[in-house]
């Protein structure tokens, strides 16, 4: 099998941010013994493949490109932004997870100091997985402890390494570009190329449920007796709720776990079906099912 092609500059890049030669080859999917060597490579003469001309060319212009985001950036101002968003989804009942390139320790420390490492109840690092971005591996065991589909989640990206990890895994992907730039391959694998998160929070207020009340819902059920006369009693019932996420208890089926009723804490999922459709005493009569059978039998039947 051949192996993995990678950019030298992709693996410097990584140590110098503090990885490790394992953590750099797990980053960009290939083996450990191979980063070793290009880096030894690296270490005794020019770039391989690439004039030191050209290689000074492109440090010169990422360093300007670092150098113009630090001049224009505002710490404080990006933080409220993040919080904001972080707001409105934990508003919404939506899971958050962090899917990151960095060590475990690093994500720990950082998110703790920054004081939002409770936000989040999935953290997934390079220590999770044995290829990481842009492999989707990340992704997809995010996914999974979060209990949904990839299709279901969006990933908020800066680079085009997350960019192509997230839309390996079949999330509905959004970038929002850090120190690079994305390139024609990356917009073209994103819902969105944005310039900050609140454009990213104006984009899932504008198209997404974010308040309990964009969640309205309501079950239906509709009952009729023919009689041989031809004589037709038709009843319908409703009962309205609300979609909550992810959804809740494993009791019911279809829709049951994700809708809570009105004026109730616990979802259809986490209620019996005596609780649902059993009539008073036994039961609420709850469902929109035993509504419809009251109604029924108020006309249909004699009181006792």
């Amino acid at each position: 099998m051949a192996a993995r092609k990678f950019e030298t500059a992709d693996a410097l890049r990584l140590r110098a941010e503090g990885l490790t030669v394992a953590a750099v080859a797990r980053a960009l999917g290939v083996d450990k013994a191979a980063v070793q060597a290009r880096l030894k490579r690296h270490a005794r003469g020019p770039m391989p493949n690439i004039s030191t001309r050209r290689w000074r060319a492109r440090r010169a212009k990422i360093m300007a490109v670092i150098e113009a985001a630090a001049e224009t950036a505002d710490p404080n101002a990006t933080f409220e932004r993040l919080l904001d968003l972080l707001d409105a989804i934990a508003a919404a009942e939506r899971p958050m997870a962090i899917v990151t390139s960095s060590s475990r320790r690093s994500a720990e420390r950082n998110l703790s100091l920054a004081g939002i490492r409770d936000r989040f109840e999935t953290l997934l690092t390079l220590d999770d997985v044995t290829h990481g971005k842009p492999d989707p591996a990340l992704y997809l065991k995010a996914a999974a402890q979060l209990g949904v589909r990839p299709a279901a989640c969006i990933a908020v990206e800066d680079s085009n390494h997350g960019v192509a990890a997230a839309h390996a895994a079949g999330a509905i992907t959004l970038m929002v570009p850090d120190m690079a730039p994305p390139t024609e391959e990356t917009r073209a694998k994103c819902a969105a190329v944005l310039p900050d998160l609140n454009a990213v929070l104006a984009l899932l207020q504008e198209r997404g449920a974010t308040a309990p009340e964009q969640r309205k819902a309501h079950f239906v059920s509709a009952l009729c007796v023919a009689w041989p006369d031809d004589h037709l009693e038709e009843v319908e019932a409703r009962v309205d709720g609300t979609l909550v996420w992810p959804p809740r208890g494993t009791a019911g089926f279809g829709y049951d776990p994700a809708f809570l009723p009105d004026g109730y804490t616990r979802t259809f999922g986490e209620m019996t079906s005596i609780e649902k459709h059993g009539l008073p005493p036994l039961g609420l009569g709850l469902s929109h099912r035993a509504r419809a059978f009251v109604k029924l039998a108020e006309i249909c039947l004699e009181p006792r």
